[in-house]
């Protein structure tokens, strides 16, 4: 049985934003009712393209002797003056990405490679996500708010997904 509705979500193995789009409106038309621009790039890495920015917090502390053993990073603890009620993430680059991959996503309706009904789905790493692989409990204690903003339109699905 073919399924005549599909949603996807989340990374797709494809180069570019561009291709994904293209692939998934040619290989299945009307059937498709919502895409995601496949997290391309450092994104492909899931989590871990944020590292740089967590590594970059004056807030945050690496354990050199404890590295994670799949992707070598070093564990992030909040230093040891911080207090976690005030701890504040700023852009972590969601934001970014979804309004840049949008404007590839109407453009790709708009040349006919994506059907005019198919909606956009928008993939988010959770608190939890990062917080198991970049430290042990820094982020359950530290407060998270993403924003993608009002560039996105309504056609867009959001998902948190502690994968």
């Amino acid at each position: 049985m073919i399924p005549d509705k599909v949603h996807f979500v989340g990374s797709i193995a494809l180069d570019s934003v561009e291709e994904v789009f293209r692939t998934l409106g040619s290989a299945l038309g009307s059937r498709l009712r919502r895409v995601p621009d496949g997290e391309p790039g450092g994104r492909r890495l899931w989590i871990s393209w944020q590292y740089p920015l967590l590594r970059a917090q004056p807030f945050l502390k690496a354990d050199p002797n404890a590295p994670n053993q799949t992707t070598g990073f070093l564990p992030l603890s909040l230093v040891d003056d911080a207090k976690p009620s005030e701890v504040r993430f700023g852009e972590l680059g969601y934001a970014r990405e979804a309004r840049a991959s949008y404007q590839d996503f109407l453009e790709a309706r708009t040349r006919g490679e994506l059907p005019p009904n198919v909606g956009r789905t928008v993939g988010l790493g959770c608190p939890v996500s990062s917080s198991r692989a970049n430290s042990s409990a820094l982020f359950s204690s530290a407060s998270w708010s993403v924003a993608v903003g009002s560039s996105v339109s309504r056609s867009t699905t959001m998902g948190c997904s502690p994968r």
